[in-house]
C-alpha cells in the first residue's frame, strides 16, 4: 500500500519559531502553534518543529538560521505543504530576505498561516505581502537601533569603569586601578609615528593589562564611551553620566593614527591570535597543548603545557597547513567502492525493516476495519470511538512510514552523486571555510611530537592509502 510521494506530504505541517537571545523565551511561540493545532483538531503526526533558539535575525544573515534552512529545503522537496509561525518578524526582519522566502512558498504552493493575534492574513498577492514586509523591517530597525544604543549609553560593565547606580541614575567612573595606564595606552598610540611603533604598544599593553586580547584592546581604542561620548547616525553625542578618560580631541587624534594602520593592525592580530583547525595532543602525555599569542603579527603557536616537553611546539599557520594538506590527500584516497557498498547494505536493511512494519500496519488496519464494518452492520449501530481513534493513527503510522520508505529510495538515488562530489571534487575545491568544517569530520584527534603529526583518522577503513603521519617543517 505505497502512496505517492505528494499525497504522503500534502498535509504536512511546519512549525518555525526563533527568538533572538537567549533571555527570551521560544515557548510562548510553540504555545501558540500548539492552540491552533488543537483548535483545528490537527493531529501532531504530521507536525514537525523548527526551533532558531538564541538567532538573531537583525545580526544574522538567512544563511546562518539552520532550522529555517531546513525548513525551506524541506518545502523544496515537497515536505512541508502548511507553515505556523506567530509573526513575519519571525521569518525575516530583512525585506529582501522575506521577499525571497516568500517566493519559495508561492512556488511551491506553501500555505502560511501567523498564530499570532492581529497579524494581516498571509496574502497570495506579492505587492501586499511584500508591504507586510517592510513593516516588518522597519520594526526591527527601530528595535535594534534602540537596544543598541541603550547598551552603549549603559553598558553593564566596561573595562576601565565603575559603574554606580541604578537605571537612569546609572553614572560611570574611571576605575582608580586602571586609570593610569589607560590614560598611558592611549597616549602611546597617539604619539606612534609608523606601525611598528604601533605593534610594540600594543605588545606591552597586553602584558600590562594582564593578557587581555588584542582584538580587546584595538576595542578600547575604538570606543567613544571613553570620552564620554556615543556614536550615532548623526555624529557623537556627549553622555553627561560618564566621567571621561580621554578628552574628545584627543579620542579624534587616536582614530586618525588607527585608521592610518588599520588594514596592517587587523591582519596582524589575526595571524596572531588565530588558533588551529583542530585542538592538538601532546603525543609523549596524552593532553591538550596550550595555544599562545605570539608577537604582533607573527602566528600563534600550540606547546606543551609540561614543561618536560617544551620541545614540542607547532605555530598555527604550519600546523594548518599541514592538516590541509594531509586532508586532501586523504579524501583523495578514500575508498567510493566500499562507502557505496556500505551505504546500501545500511539503506536495503531499513528498507526491510520498514516494509516489515508497513505489512504489520496493514494488517492491524484491515482487522480493525473489518470489525468496524461487521458493528455497522444492518442495524447501524455507533462505533466506538477507540474504533475510529486507533483506525486514524494506524492510518497516520502507514503514512509515516511510507514516508520513510520514500526517503530511502531517495536516499539511494543520491548516493552515487555525494561520492562523485567528495571523490572527484571536492579535493581541489576546498576553501578555507570547508577545511574548518572538514577536518573535525575527518580526524577525531591530531598528536605532535618533536619530528611529526600523527592523525587519527575518523573513516580510516574507507582509506586505501592511510598517510597517517606528515613531517614537521618539511
Amino acid at each position: 500500500m505505497y502512496y505517492g510521494t505528494l499525497k504522503v506530504y500534502e498535509d504536512f505541517i511546519g512549525v518555525y519559531c526563533r527568538v533572538s537571545s537567549s533571555t527570551q523565551k521560544i515557548e510562548k511561540q510553540i504555545a501558540l502553534a500548539d492552540a491552533y493545532l488543537n483548535t483545528q483538531n490537527i493531529s501532531k503526526v504530521k507536525v514537525s518543529y523548527f526551533l532558531d533558539d538564541d538567532v538573531s535575525a537583525n545580526k544574522l544573515a538567512l544563511k546562518d538560521r539552520p532550522k529555517l534552512l531546513e525548513l525551506l529545503e524541506k518545502v523544496k522537496l515537497g515536505q512541508i505543504k502548511t507553515i505556523l509561525v506567530s509573526h513575519r518578524d519571525r521569518l525575516a526582519r530583512n525585506f529582501y530576505e522575506y521577499i525571497s522566502i516568500i517566493k519559495v512558498f508561492y512556488e511551491y504552493g506553501v500555505n502560511v498561516v501567523f498564530t499570532s493575534t492581529g497579524q494581516p492574513e498571509f496574502s497570495r498577492v506579492l505587492a501586499m505581502e511584500s508591504l507586510y514586509g517592510i513593516f516588518a523591517q522597519t520594526e526591527g530597525q527601530n528595535i535594534s537601533g534602540r537596544l543598541s544604543d541603550v547598551r552603549k549609553m549603559y553598558p553593564t560593565n566596561i573595562f576601565g569603569f565603575i559603574r554606580l547606580g541604578k537605571r537612569k541614575e546609572t553614572t560611570y567612573k574611571p576605575d582608580p586601578k586602571y586609570l593610569r595606564d589607560l590614560k598611558s595606552f592611549f597616549y602611546s598610540v597617539i604619539k606612534t609615528e609608523d606601525v611598528n611603533d604601533l605593534y610594540k604598544v600594543f605588545m606591552d599593553y597586553k602584558t600590562i593589562f594582564k593578557n587581555k586580547k588584542f582584538e580587546d584592546l584595538y576595542k578600547y581604542l575604538h570606543n567613544p564611551f571613553y570620552a564620554s561620548r556615543l556614536k550615532t547616525q548623526y555624529g557623537y553625542d556627549v553622555l553627561p553620566h560618564v566621567e571621561p578618560i580621554l578628552s574628545f580631541n584627543e579620542f579624534e587624534e587616536m582614530q586618525l593614527v588607527l585608521d592610518k594602520h588599520r588594514g596592517s593592525l587587523l591582519n596582524a592580530i589575526s595571524k596572531s591570535t588565530n588558533n588551529g583547525l583542530i585542538h592538538p595532543l601532546c603525543s609523549i602525555c596524552q593532553t591538550k597543548m596550550q595555544f599562545k599569542s605570539s608577537q604582533l603579527g607573527e602566528s600563534g603557536y600550540y606547546v606543551c603545557r609540561n614543561r618536560k616537553h617544551s620541545e614540542i611546539k607547532i605555530s598555527v599557520e604550519e600546523y594548518n597547513q599541514l592538516i590541509s594538506s594531509q586532508l586532501t590527500m586523504i579524501i583523495e584516497s578514500i575508498s567510493t567502492k566500499k562507502i557505496k557498498t556500505d551505504v546500501y547494505e545500511s539503506l536495503y536493511s531499513l528498507k526491510v525493516g520498514y516494509e516489515q512494519k508497513l505489512k504489520t500496519l496493514e494488517r492491524e488496519l484491515k482487522y480493525i476495519q473489518k470489525m468496524i464494518t461487521d458493528m455497522i452492520g444492518p442495524d447501524g449501530r455507533n462505533i466506538p470511538k477507540e474504533l475510529i481513534t486507533k483506525s486514524r493513527n494506524i492510518k497516520n503510522l502507514i503514512s509515516m512510514t511510507n514516508v520513510e520508505l520514500i526517503q530511502i529510495e531517495e536516499a539511494k538515488k543520491g548516493v552515487n552523486n555525494v561520492v562523485h562530489m567528495i571523490k572527484n571534487r571536492l579535493p581541489g575545491y576546498m576553501t578555507n571555510y570547508e577545511v574548518n568544517f572538514l577536518a573535525p569530520l575527518f580526524f577525531s584527534t591530531i598528536e605532535i611530537d618533536e619530528d611529526n603529526l600523527i592523525y587519527h583518522v575518523t573513516f580510516g577503513e574507507y582509506i586505501e592509502e592511510r598517510g597517517r603521519k606528515s613531517d614537521i617543517g618539511a
